[in-house]
Parts: C-alpha cells; sequence; structure tokens
C-alpha cells in the first residue's frame, strides 16, 4: 500500500524534521510537500506525528480504503505567526521613535513570544492529522 504524506508550508515549522511513526514503521519528512511511503497492507492505521519526542499527536484510522493519504499541519497558522513578527516590529519602531528603554521592547518580544508560540506548544495535540 502506498501513502502520500502532505506537510504543508508553516512558518512557525518550517526547518522541523516530523517523525512519522505509522504501524510501528518509523519514517522523517524533512521538506514541505508531499513524501510517498510504502507500507503494509493492514486493515488500521496507527499514526504518531512528533518532533523532538516531545510535541506528539496521535490518529488511528479504522479504514484503510478511506485513507489514499496523509496531511499533516501544525495548529499555528501562519497569519498568527505574521501578525505576531509585525507586532513585535512595530514596538520596535515605536519604542526607537519615542526613545523608549529599549530593554522595555526586549521584555514585550520576550513575553510575547512565550504567550504566543509556548501556550500553543504545550496543547496536548499540536500537529493536526488528517486523512485525506
Amino acid at each position: 500500500m502506498k501513502i502520500r504524506i502532505k506537510r504543508p508550508f508553516y512558518l512557525l515549522t518550517l526547518f522541523w524534521k516530523y517523525k512519522v511513526e505509522i504501524n510501528n514503521k518509523i519514517f522523517i519528512i524533512k521538506d514541505t510537500g508531499d513524501t510517498f511511503i510504502e507500507l503494509e497492507d493492514s486493515p488500521n492505521l496507527n499514526i504518531k506525528v512528533s518532533y523532538n519526542n516531545y510535541f506528539k499527536s496521535q490518529l488511528t484510522v479504522d479504514y484503510t480504503s478511506n485513507c489514499k493519504g496523509i496531511e499533516i499541519r501544525s495548529s499555528i497558522s501562519n497569519v498568527s505567526v505574521v501578525f505576531c513578527l509585525l507586532t513585535m516590529i512595530a514596538i520596535l519602531i515605536i519604542s526607537l521613535y519615542t526613545g523608549n528603554n529599549l530593554y522595555l521592547y526586549i521584555g514585550i518580544v520576550i513575553y510575547s513570544l512565550l504567550g504566543l508560540v509556548f501556550i500553543d506548544l504545550f496543547r496536548k495535540k499540536f500537529f493536526r492529522i488528517v486523512c485525506i
């Protein structure tokens, strides 16, 4: 059985290597786009996706005839990452224009990164696995 694993383009996980385990066979997905893998025929698929053995998600598909491909999405969209970057750039410009202390900007950036990224990363299901 040949399965296509689709990894869409996400800014946050652009340089990550996904470890995909399907029916106890391990595959490493490095690039965005499509990856084709060959599996043994089985009535169900147990799919586990992880990054550094920490951010994990799991999906079980009972009927493999319904699943010809797998799409691995990130829970953090590109829009939220771009919004965070634009907010940090705007805060930098404002702090430089008004002459405020640069340490205030650094503190706000660290707080924004912790708030936006790490709260979403500590979710139980970071990856969204969709059977297509």
